[in-house]
């Protein structure tokens, strides 16, 4: 047989395989009943289709029902009983599903609190990392909290004079990298004080996306011949990739080389860690990079958003205006306990994280061969809840697409709207659930009130950026890319 031969039967059983596995999966694959693009169901190609993330499944996930293929051997099931039967805590005799190779690293890696698959493994970590994000222990770490925002206020007030404003996109991001530096390592980054992006802010967004391109080429190793057509900055991608973690492992050395410290948050995961300093070392780079990126670049997304619809609808900055203006005779007074509170203030938060979640995207797991909300998910089919579906679901939630933050009012509120009142808060999941559940919610949440409440009650808000349309121009690479938004900040006239 001649090598055109055997090329060429190579080619017609490979073509004949590929039929073979496309008929398989349209019509005789477990999930075949399911409805979902043709391509999701043939392809995971689908799941890496430009953002936002998979951006046809989850449009056409609420007019397709709750239950979507979204590759060939993946569901997305968008309910709120499905969020608990996946993701929450699991009843005794009931087996846990278990994060999905999306989170894989190198054999041998020490992972985060994140990326981390075995359950066990990320009990031990986040059981270190508890206390440390408990609203007891973040009460002690306000000061620095409310000393970067103070900062981010003298800052704004010097550039009121500016007739182009300043960029809040940029400005929240400096902001909660510089606390979630501080809070973690115990040292300053200088991103507030210098007015600029620091580097490591500078490469987050490109090494996250970075990681997903990894992902990606370990499902499809011929990309890597494709990608660099289709991406000409691949290369930098990928050298930011790894100048983060090696910026991760400087910082992580630093803090593990000081004898006496604050307490901060790697404190708590450096106690106990019994194992070669090497190992350790590796442990705490993978953490520092988790918990810089999740902690900084989630909060400044929902506070760049906050900013966008407050001014894209006067009434409700008006109202806020109020209630944090009338509440407090001086900035000193605006704490995280204080701003507990504030309902309405309160409800703006609520809202921004309903209607644009800085994490939209559904977390995968692997099924054990269970139940999920009725429908029996066969083992080792990837799963997952999509939090953008959940909270856009007209099932869920009375006009969905508007922000209207009255729907979190009680009905002792004034401003209470009884159209309001069958929203099903069980589909609200911005920060996941179960024992994966995002860790730093209480400090997202201090850091939000606080912030938002200083801003208000410093300066009325103008609006430069008057073409941004915040859901159009924002695109999702894994994190959210937003695009500048330039507010002048003018210091009120007070009595």
């Amino acid at each position: 047989m001649s090598l055109l031969q055997i090329l060429f039967l190579g080619l017609a059983l490979s073509l004949l395989y590929f039929i073979g596995h496309t008929v398989y999966n349209l019509f005789f694959h477990p999930l075949a009943k399911y409805p979902g693009p043709k391509l999701a169901a043939i392809s995971e190609l689908c799941h890496y289709s430009p953002p936002p993330h998979c951006a046809a499944v989850v449009d056409k996930a609420p007019r397709k029902g709750e239950v979507v293929r979204t590759a060939p051997n993946e569901l997305s099931i968008s309910t709120p009983t499905a969020a608990k039967d996946i993701h929450g805590h699991q009843p005794k005799g009931r087996q846990t599903f278990v994060k999905s190779d999306f989170y894989h690293q190198k054999q041998g890696e020490a992972l985060s609190i994140s990326m981390e698959t075995d359950p066990q493994k990320h009990s031990e970590i986040r059981r270190r990392l508890a206390y440390a994000f408990s609203t007891k222990a973040l009460r002690l770490q306000e000061d620095i909290v409310i000393k970067y925002i103070d900062m981010l206020v003298g800052q704004a007030e010097k550039l009121a004079s500016n007739p182009n404003g300043i960029n809040v996109t940029d400005w929240y991001n400096w902001l909660t990298f510089d606390i979630i530096g501080d809070l973690t390592f115990g040292k300053p980054f200088g991103a507030v004080a210098e007015a600029k992006t620091s580097f490591w802010i500078s490469i987050i967004f490109d090494a996250s996306f970075a990681g997903a391109l990894t992902h990606l080429f370990r499902r499809f190793p011929l990309l890597k011949l494709i990608i660099p057509w289709l991406l000409p900055n691949k290369d930098k991608l990928l050298r930011d990739r790894v100048e983060h973690r090696k910026i991760s492992r400087e910082m992580a050395l630093g803090r593990l080389q000081k004898v006496e410290a604050r307490d901060d948050f790697f404190g708590h995961l450096i106690s106990g860690k019994d194992v070669d300093e090497e190992q350790t070392l590796k442990f705490l780079e993978s953490n520092a990079s988790t918990l810089v990126t999740a902690g900084s670049e989630t909060t400044a997304t929902a506070l760049s958003g906050m900013t966008y619809y407050l001014l894209h609808h006067p009434a409700c900055l008006s109202r806020l205006q109020h209630e944090i203006r009338s509440a407090y005779s001086s900035s000193d007074a605006i704490t995280s306990d204080s701003t507990q509170h504030n309902t309405y203030l309160k409800a703006v938060i609520e809202e921004i994280l309903r209607i644009f979640p800085p994490a939209p995207v559904g977390m995968p797991r692997v099924s054990p061969g269970a139940e999920v909300d009725g429908h029996y998910v066969p083992a080792g089919t990837i799963v997952h809840s999509n939090t953008w579906v959940l909270m856009h679901s007209p099932k869920y939630w009375h006009r969905p697409e508007e922000f209207r933050p009255e729907r979190w009012l009680t009905p002792e509120d004034r401003e209470y709207d009884v159209a309001f009142a069958n929203d099903n808060h069980l589909a609200f999941k911005p920060f996941g659930q179960g024992p994966r559940g995002c860790i730093g919610i209480n400090l997202s949440y201090m850091e939000m009130r606080i912030i938002l409440a200083k801003l208000v009650w410093h300066f009325d808000w103008e609006l430069i950026s008057t073409d941004v349309e915040w859901r159009r121009d924002c695109s999702m690479h894994f994190l959210w890319k937003k695009p500048d938004l330039m507010v002048r900040m003018i210091p009120r006239v007070r009595a």
